[in-house]
Order: structure tokens, then C-alpha cells, then sequence
């Protein structure tokens, strides 16, 4: 995959860009950009929305070891929620925008789901 590509379909366009993932640094498609186009009848200015999946890696001990791999989505330029693995303790943690944890999931040494726990009170209220 080189940069991305497009996709046209019903007056809508679609661009999707691939980037370099920082942790295992293989290319995948990170970045979406949609728009619709204009409407004459009832008349409608064209319309984008841009969708982001900004991976990070976080790096601790003397080592200088990656002992975090993360993402957040963020849709037209606001931060939707965190999803971190930690290493160390075999867990994924799911955080709000406000950086609460909402959710972490523990596993096993196999890799299998061991327990989930729900780290705050989640208010679905906007």
C-alpha cells in the first residue's frame, strides 16, 4: 500500500491514507477523509467529516522498551476515546475523551480474556 486511495460512489468520495503504525512499523490505513456532495434540491452545501485513528507508543524502563500500545480515534479533530495495551500487565484499558478509565480488560499468559472490569461509572446521558 502506498499513500491510500479513493473512493467515488454516488456523489460521495471517500480518501483513505495509510501511514506507518510506530510500533510495528508496517503501513496501514489510518486517516479517512468522506465528503458528500452539494445538493441542488433542497439546496445543501457539501458536506466532510474526517475520521483519524492516531496509534501511539509509550516507552519505559532503562531499556527504552515499548511498554505501551495505544490509539485514539478521533473524528473531526475531537479525541472519541483511548484504547492503551499495557505490556507489563497484559491489559487494555479503554479510557473516555476526558481520560477516565472507563473499562480494562485483563488477560492471560495465553493471550485469553482472564476477567473485565469497569474502572468508573459510565453516564450515556449527553
Amino acid at each position: 500500500m502506498d499513500d491510500g486511495f479513493s473512493v467515488t460512489h454516488g456523489g460521495m468520495t471517500s480518501l483513505l491514507d495509510a501511514h506507518t503504525h510506530p510500533a510495528h512499523g508496517e503501513s496501514s490505513v489510518l486517516k479517512m477523509k468522506t465528503t458528500i456532495d452539494a445538493l441542488q434540491n433542497p439546496a445543501r452545501r457539501s458536506w466532510t467529516s474526517r475520521f483519524d485513528w492516531r496509534p501511539f507508543v509509550k516507552r519505559g524502563g532503562a531499556e527504552r522498551r515499548i511498554a505501551e500500545v495505544g490509539a485514539r480515534p478521533r473524528v473531526n479533530g475531537v479525541n472519541v476515546f483511548t484504547v492503551t495495551f499495557d505490556r507489563v500487565t497484559r491489559s487494555d484499558v479503554i479510557s473516555a475523551k476526558s481520560e477516565d478509565e472507563t473499562l480494562r480488560l485483563l488477560y492471560m499468559d495465553s493471550g485469553e480474556l482472564r476477567q473485565i472490569v469497569q474502572e468508573a461509572p459510565v453516564d450515556m446521558e449527553p
